[in-house]
């Protein structure tokens, strides 16, 4: 039987690299302070995505009646990232 000798393994993303999961209910003294950032460039450059979701949404504020009770990941924003319009 012949096999491919061609194929290469598909490197893995060390889990250091993946963002951190946060819970939208977690205590507000372990973590920032989700309506008031740190200062004007973490507003503009993180984000909140719901954890396993295919929604491509991504909320400036973590207490966004949509996140409510979901695991959420932080997630860098760009200039072309679509935002909630409910929180933005």
């Amino acid at each position: 039987r012949a096999e491919s000798s061609n194929l290469s393994p598909v490197p893995i993303a060390p889990s250091a690299m993946l963002p951190p999961v946060l819970r939208s209910d977690q205590d507000s003294s372990s973590s920032l302070n989700a309506d008031e950032p740190v200062d004007e460039t973490d507003r503009i450059r993180f984000g909140f995505r719901i954890s396993g979701s295919n929604a491509v949404k991504v909320h400036k504020v973590r207490t966004c009646r949509v996140l409510e009770g979901k695991t959420l990941s932080k997630v860098m924003v760009y200039e072309s990232t679509a935002l909630c319009q409910l929180c933005n």
